[in-house]
């Protein structure tokens, strides 16, 4: 195929500019033209792309790399932000350096999204109609064989949903996902954007399935949208060396989640960034609703948030999956280097009002997963697993 013109005036400039955001249009083309329009040239390209937000993110994944990463030990780290409104890709990182690397990690690299998962499955439990308010044991247990734990093996006894996300509880995440059931949790991440393969495994809570990164920010776009999936796009328009144009992009909104749970995720989400793992996100002048995700040995570092008007996903770590020695802050810390200079431009607008908790018509009908048994454990005053040797270290 001929190189790829971006403008009729500025042919391959993108190329140039913003490799992984051109490496991205390449690929997506061939879903809209056939291959022999391609490859009789003469293309105009119009892209959904802001090269000032792509300058300021290809900037922050190189300091997230080069000053984070020599410290926390990772050596890579993609970005992408997404207009909430249209699905708009207004930029697309997906590396420290195309020169070096042409594999794009925003959109080729499947990961464990971790906790960043457990927003979906909340999502669902609200939209069945449980209130976030209702409690769960948040101590060690084990179902059907499997035994999650909390990060630093540490218990509270007893969490409302609201903290349980906030700070990222494990064991009742798998609760909660074992009273709305695999299926219903499954098909909503789906219908938000997940295309990537999800099987119905109690870990799932915990983002076991691999994800791109791509999908898991146009995913959250779906909660600031108020509920409604717009397929994150980076094409406008296509125009033929006639000056035809032979395809436009047409946002097609789709309500899958219903705007009161999705007011009431947002808002639980919001207390991620106020008080819980994802505070380094914090912007000063506007609410932030977002959440953390660290795999295990922190081979993956995430923060995914967003404002009213656009979501963006971070994601550190290394190509090999060998363990970094981070925390998933400093991606929430990155994503915050990055929208603090791209809000400059945008409104400020708060979220819409949340709905009462209770009395909520359902939306989604919950299946509950019926396991063979369950046992639960002690902890001790210390909040730890007093069947755990004590000198387990910390994972």
């Amino acid at each position: 195929a001929k190189p790829m013109e971006v403008q009729p005036s500025a042919p391959k400039r993108l190329i140039v500019e913003a490799p992984y955001f051109a490496n991205y249009i390449q690929k997506e083309l061939p879903k809209y033209v056939s291959q022999e329009v391609i490859d009789a040239g003469g293309l105009t390209i119009e892209t959904t792309l802001d090269r000032n937000w792509q300058e300021i993110g290809e900037q922050v994944i190189q300091d997230a790399v080069d000053i984070d990463g020599a410290s926390q030990r990772f050596d890579q780290a993609a970005l992408v932000a997404i207009e909430t409104s249209t699905g708009e890709v207004k930029a697309l990182v997906g590396g420290r350096d195309f020169a070096e690397s042409e594999f794009n990690r925003a959109i080729q690299a499947q990961r464990q999204p971790g906790s960043t998962f457990k927003s979906f499955v909340y999502a669902a439990a609200v939209a069945a109609g449980f209130p976030p308010t209702d409690g769960y044991r948040d101590v060690p247990f084990t179902v059907d064989g499997y035994k999650p734990k909390n990060y630093g093996k540490k218990y509270a006894g007893w969490r409302s949903m609201i903290d349980s996300l906030a700070y990222s509880v494990n064991v009742v995440a798998v609760q909660v996902l074992m009273d709305v059931g695999f299926e219903p949790v499954m098909k909503l991440a789906e219908d938000m954007g997940i295309k990537s393969e999800v099987k119905a495994t109690y870990s799932m809570a915990l983002g076991t399935w691999e994800v791109n990164l791509l999908e898991l920010t146009n995913a959250y776009a779906t909660l600031a949208a108020e509920g409604k999936f717009i397929g994150a796009h980076g094409i406008k328009r296509i125009i033929n060396q006639n000056g035809q144009v032979v395809y436009e992009a047409y946002a097609q909104p789709k309500q899958v989640l219903d705007r009161g749970s999705a007011a009431i995720v947002t808002w639980m989400l919001e207390n991620v960034v106020r008080y819980g793992s994802g505070a380094n996100a914090y912007l000063y002048d506007r609410p932030v609703a977002g959440k953390t995700g660290t795999t295990e040995d922190a081979r993956d570092l995430w923060f995914i948030g967003y404002i009213p008007q656009v979501a963006t996903g971070i994601w550190l770590g290394n190509d090999d999956n060998k363990p970094t020695w981070g925390v998933s802050s400093t991606a929430a810390f990155n994503w915050r280097q990055f929208m603090k200079q791209i809000v400059e431009d945008i409104p400020v607008k708060d979220f819409p009002d949340r709905p009462s908790f209770y009395d909520r018509e359902p939306t989604i009908e919950a299946k509950p997963v019926e396991p063979e048994w369950i046992r639960y454990g002690q902890i001790g005053p210390d909040g730890r697993d007093v069947n755990e040797r004590k000198d387990d270290r910390n994972y």
